[in-house]
């Protein structure tokens, strides 16, 4: 009867201890598989156009049903919101990225992906605030920024962020020497 009484003790704990952590285990689960497919079909050289779409297609699914079950979670919103990024879905990954960031200020990663993202749809005043300071990003905006002009052509882009450098290090004649170039590039509104 003793034994019995402390294995009957112990299996209900177990299934309080399971039904309690139950649903945060499952988005933990959903999250980190939709975390693997999403680093496969950005980094696996051997995925073809069409697999790393469907890969990422399942990665978004699997960060849907995370924050379904644990709405609110930072790292599932920050790193759903990579995913977004990663497509070019900026305007879908804002709202995710501000709840991130709201939710732990501190993490620099969260903060410094909602600025690009902002960067990129062109809201540099509010980029600004939140990239300004951060270590290495000087040199990391003028990498993208070369990057949008030379070997994307998206002259847009690239304008944005050299607006940016220019307002978070101005006076660099290189710098305006590409704003002007890229003004110049661009048309002028109807």
């Amino acid at each position: 009867p003793r034994g019995l009484m402390r294995t009957a003790a112990i299996v209900l704990g177990l299934i309080i201890v399971l039904v309690t952590f139950w649903q945060p285990l499952t988005a933990a689960w959903n999250a980190n598989r939709a975390g693997l497919l999403q680093i496969r079909a950005a980094f696996d050289k051997t995925l073809t156009p069409d697999q790393q779409k469907a890969m990422r297609s399942q990665s978004e699914d699997l960060f849907v049903q995370a924050l379904a079950v644990h709405p609110g979670s930072a790292p599932i919103e920050r790193r759903y919101g990579l995913l977004l990024m990663e497509q070019e879905r900026f305007d879908e990954a804002i709202p995710l990225l501000e709840q991130a960031h709201a939710a732990a200020p501190g993490h620099l990663a969260a903060r410094k992906s909602l600025g690009l993202a902002h960067l990129w749809t062109g809201d540099l005043e509010r980029a600004g605030k939140l990239l300004a300071g951060l270590p290495n990003i000087l040199p990391e905006l003028e990498g993208l920024a070369w990057e949008q002009y030379h070997d994307l052509h998206h002259d847009q882009a690239a304008l944005n962020a050299y607006l940016l450098l220019d307002q978070l290090n101005p006076g660099q004649d290189f710098i305006r020497e590409m704003i002007e170039t890229l003004q110049n590039r661009l048309p002028t509104g109807p």
